[in-house]
């Protein structure tokens, strides 16, 4: 077949690749140093539909990190021969229910559906989240649950830090993002084979006070190899999180702790204070900002995308003392930003969210 027709979706690095497909549309990849026995026993493992009526769990697909509240998405399937209109589809923490989703529809045999249970209130610390689906006249419940481990997210006391990369000779299929608990992307890099064996660090301002997820994943399902690793680090050099050796994904989550909520000072060349905030953080239209400065100066207020762009630059006379302004962030995307104000050869940032 056309080249990368097979390969590409199915994220296949090298030959032989030996793939499990089972009628319930559940694909697996198996080593190909199983002998022909031991492959015909791994497919005589695929779920197949005995049961006029039969729902079942299918995958989780929602968060495995809990900031408190927890993205939860389940994914349902029909495994019996007749088309399913309706199921119950409950998530708990432990013996504790934190939600129930009432679905109505029509699947048919081996179809399924995606069941967003939107957050739920998982709290802070780590257990596991079990995901029951049920409906009238189930033929097989023993297929019906399925359990997730979940880990909660760890505090930090700083706001600044380091993403490290050593890359293994197979770069490209390695994709490592930060984002927000909302979704939002702040750092995010797809590599290349010309990135193969190369190492790299980024330093990422996290500013803002709220959860953050650190996912990297391996199209091929073998981790970095020779020694590769990605690694988060605090500014004062600790390892916070590693990831390395074989998987598929690996999950991060932690909430840093800020200088304060939206307020930081630092000191200019001559050693006065300057104080800078900005408000309100999160914003939708306008961003109002406070400075003090020490003496008159022409201010330049910059503000920087997620991917280290510069979206927007304004230029304003202010007076020694304080002084507020107001900018217009209406025409930015969603996401998260840093505000850079230059004043007296002085330099402070802030993170702002855009929704």
């Amino acid at each position: 077949s056309t080249p990368g027709v097979v390969n590409t979706p199915y994220g296949v690095g090298a030959f032989p690749t030996l793939f499990l497909i089972c009628p319930n549309r559940r694909v697996e990849r198996i080593s190909t140093g199983l002998t022909v026995a031991q492959v015909y026993a791994k497919a005589s493992t695929c779920p197949v539909s005995t049961q006029s009526v039969d729902v079942a769990t299918f995958a989780y697909t929602g968060s495995k990190i809990s900031c408190g509240e927890l993205p939860t998405k389940v994914k349902i399937q029909n495994m019996g021969s007749s088309n399913l209109t309706s199921a119950t589809v409950t998530a708990k923490k432990g013996t504790t229910v934190l939600g129930t989703q009432n679905w109505n529809g029509n699947l048919a045999q081996y179809a399924a559906t995606d069941i967003d249970f939107g957050n739920l209130n998982f709290g802070n610390t780590s257990g596991n989240l079990v995901i029951e689906v049920t409906t009238n006249g189930d033929g097989n419940a023993a297929n019906g649950s399925l359990t997730q481990a979940i880990v909660a997210s760890e505090d930090q006391n700083e706001d600044k830090y380091d993403i490290e990369v050593k890359l293994d000779g197979y770069a490209s299929e390695v994709f490592a993002r930060l984002y927000t608990s909302s979704g939002q992307t702040v750092w995010q890099k797809q590599y290349a084979s010309s990135d193969n064996n190369d190492t790299y660090t980024y330093n990422v301002d996290l500013s803002v006070d709220q959860c953050y997820y650190f996912r990297v994943t391996d199209s091929y399902g073998d981790g970095l190899l020779s020694n590769g690793y990605i690694r988060l680090r605090n500014q004062a050099g600790d390892l916070i999180y590693t990831a390395s050796g074989s998987y598929s994904e690996k999950n991060y989550g932690f909430t840093p702790r800020a200088e304060s909520a939206g307020w930081a000072s630092f000191e200019d060349s001559e050693g006065e204070e300057m104080a800078f905030g900005v408000y309100p953080n999160p914003a939708t239209e306008v961003l109002n900002t406070s400075l003090t400065i020490t003496a008159d100066e022409l201010v330049n207020f910059t503000i920087v995308n997620a991917q280290g762009q510069i979206v927007s630059v304004k230029q304003i006379s202010m007076s020694a003392g304080t002084s507020q302004n107001a900018l217009d962030i209406s025409s930015l995307a969603t996401g998260i930003y840093t505000l850079r104000v230059t004043a007296g050869g002085s330099v402070l940032t802030k993170a702002f969210i855009k929704q």
